[in-house]
């Protein structure tokens, strides 16, 4: 009976891994959708975060008592914090312009908690371990933990669930590993409350009745970030894409910086196309290096002897938009179903330090250089292995 006290407060460390990780993830991620350049609000909330873990681990020697009690109403209150992180972020996003500020409180209350139930667990699990093997094993089970987690955002979580869903879903877990934990305890602890496991059931209420709401709640904090109805939303592996229109007209918004707007995309995709087109000598085999809306490639079908264009763009979130939203559809022209063009959702730099083949042209329609991604784009080694992909003339 005792063993299974330490294999629950293991498991109890294990999903404390796995959702601390993620949580982690999960704020640098809206850090980067609301603010801007990746590598910056990936360093800031995760470093933060970690700063936080180390006051909070520090923080939790003045806990001298009731010490089960503790770690469960952290666990709880970690599940109600990542649970509503992307909700709350979604729904002061439009009201308040310092959304950082925020962000990073939350990562920092997150770190906080994460860093103070760490020794707490240890100290709860010193009856069954000396001190070599209690820390050791405590440590070990949170660091698979934060594989699992890491795995899991990666594969799955971002890509498949999104990020609300993924929220409420370890928020879930770590509700699960307080009361699991709990209920392991209860016939051996004088601090049978029932006041705690009633703090657990009113979690759970307050999860399920936001899992319920947040496509709501979410959909209504997105429309007050743009002063346009939105028409249009998703989170892909890479960005946020968000559409709005106006009076027939469509915008098109990445991590909240405009894109295009239909109602002047000519303004800048036709002085990108025509100038190079008409200075080539030969102009049958393309390469479009981005330009997942299209806008780009139906002023180069615009040649008749244009045999092939290829395009590449990492997202297939920004693709599927301009070859399947009807707005986007109409703006470019079905450029996507031409048979003359080719999509290939690939990384451009690596697909040019790939690739054999050779073009007439290359053209790269790309966002600002604001994160890593992108910023090799525009870098001397890239122009240098483009040049070496085109024919002569």
């Amino acid at each position: 009976m005792f063993r299974s006290r330490t294999v629950w407060i293991k498991a109890a460390i294990l999903a404390t891994g796995i959702s601390g990780l993620v949580a982690e993830f999960i704020l640098s991620t809206l850090a980067s959708y609301f603010i801007g350049d990746t590598v910056v609000q990936w360093t800031l909330a995760l470093s933060i975060m970690l700063f936080s873990m180390g006051l909070g681990s520090h923080s939790s020697k003045r806990v001298k008592r009731h010490l089960l009690t503790t770690f469960v109403l952290i666990e709880i209150s970690l599940s109600l914090l990542i649970g509503l992180a992307p909700l709350l972020v979604y729904a002061v996003a439009g009201y308040w312009q310092y959304i950082h500020l925020l962000v990073y409180g939350l990562a920092a209350l997150t770190g906080f908690c994460i860093g103070f139930e760490i020794p707490l667990a240890t100290r709860l699990n010193e009856d069954f371990a000396d001190l070599k093997e209690n820390v050791s094993s405590i440590l070990a089970w949170d660091y698979v933990g934060s594989l699992i987690g890491g795995l899991a955002f990666a594969f799955l979580g971002l890509p498949v669930l999104g990020l609300k869903n993924t929220a409420f879903l370890v928020g879930g877990l770590n509700l699960l590993a307080a009361m699991v934990l709990f209920v392991s305890y209860w016939n051996f602890s004088g601090q049978r409350k029932w006041w705690l496991g009633g703090s657990g059931v009113l979690a759970a209420g307050i999860l399920a009745l936001f899992f319920t709401q947040s496509g709501a709640i979410t959909q209504y904090g997105e429309q007050k970030r743009y002063k346009d109805k939105i028409v249009f939303a998703k989170e892909s592996a890479y960005q946020k894409l968000v559409v709005t229109t106006w009076l027939g007209h469509h915008w098109l918004y990445i991590n909240g910086n405009l894109q295009l707007s239909t109602i002047d995309a000519f303004m800048y995709h036709e002085p990108m196309a025509h100038p190079v087109m008409h200075l080539c000598k030969e102009r049958s085999h393309l390469l479009v290096i981005g330009g997942g809306d299209g806008l780009l490639v139906k002023e180069l079908l615009k040649y008749v002897d244009v045999q092939q264009i290829t395009v590449v763009d990492l997202d297939p979130a920004m693709t599927d938009l301009g070859a399947q939203f009807g707005p986007m559809v109409a703006a470019n022209d079905s450029a996507f179903h031409d048979p003359k063009v080719q999509v290939l959702n690939q990384d451009g730099f690596v697909f040019l330090q790939q690739s054999e083949a050779f073009y007439d042209a290359i053209l790269l329609d790309l966002p600002d250089a604001k994160g890593i991604d992108l910023n090799k784009l525009y870098s001397k080694e890239f122009y240098q292995m483009a040049y070496r992909h085109l024919r002569p003339n």
